[in-house]
């Protein structure tokens, strides 16, 4: 920008000297007159007549001067004029180029940060839920582990009670039945006091107790040779009762069975 301006300037300059010579050239020099015959004799008035002259000429040459500086001083004005409005035209230029630049780099800058803005918060709520995961995966686990740790426990205690109250609620009914029995027995009742074995012995095969089983099955045999009334739900509740026994008791089932041929049944 700065070699256009002194190159435009050099021109104007040029262009306006060369107006300002064709505009002011000198006049002709006045050639002196060739003395005469006349002249000689007046010496004097010849010096007079050479000093007139030469003052006329100075005077044409200094007017002149003042013409060329006169051009050269509008010339330079032009030149710096014409610079300075270059150079406003220049910043102004500038300036709005730099606003535009600015506006568009702060524009630019706005969208990057928004855009890393995002991508950050996408991250930290990626990781936030990754580490939420991790973490109730850790703390499920552990809770977990103490949780069995504490059941465990619990649940062995809770199997002994279970087991204790079967025991009790077996040890109960089976205490109500043998009392029925006992009763039935003092009372000479067989076609009730039969079916309270059938009882005792299916209370015992649900318990799978082997002793009691085997004093059961001697008691019914005893009692199955007696003169009695049989029911038929009774003798099928006898009969399903025999058939899961094993082949260890075969013999007093098969007693009870031969009794049970020639019983009564209404």
């Amino acid at each position: 920008m700065l070699g256009i301006f002194v190159k435009s300037a050099l021109a104007l300059f040029i262009l306006f000297s060369g107006v300002s010579f064709a505009q002011t050239t000198p006049p002709a020099p006045v050639q002196p007159l060739a003395p005469t015959s006349l002249d000689q004799t007046s010496t004097t008035v010849a010096g007079a007549s050479e000093v007139a002259v030469l003052k006329a000429q100075l005077s044409v040459m200094q007017n002149y001067t003042d013409r060329l500086l006169s051009t050269v001083y509008w010339a330079l004005g032009a030149v710096v004029g014409l610079g300075i409005l270059l150079i406003g035209y220049g910043w102004f230029s500038n300036a709005r180029m730099h606003e535009r630049d600015i506006l568009s780099i702060r524009a630019e800058l706005r969208a990057t940060l928004s855009a890393d803005v995002s991508n950050l918060r996408s991250e930290v709520l990626r990781q936030t839920e990754v580490a939420l995961v991790d973490v109730s995966a850790s703390v499920s686990k552990e809770v977990d582990e103490a949780i069995q740790k504490e059941v465990k426990p619990l649940q062995r205690t809770l199997s002994s009670i279970q087991s204790d109250l079967k025991r009790v609620k077996h040890d109960c009914e089976m205490g109500n039945l043998e009392s029925k029995a006992h009763y039935w027995e003092l009372k000479k009742v067989d076609s009730n006091l039969f079916p309270a074995h059938i009882s005792i012995l299916g209370l015992s095969v649900a318990a799978n107790d082997r002793s009691r089983i085997g004093s059961t099955l001697r008691k019914l045999r005893e009692i199955a040779v007696r003169d009695f009334y049989l029911m038929p739900s009774e003798l099928t509740q006898l009969t399903s009762l025999l058939d899961k026994l094993p082949s260890e008791y075969a013999i007093q089932v098969e007693a009870i069975r031969s009794a049970l041929r020639n019983k009564t049944v209404l």
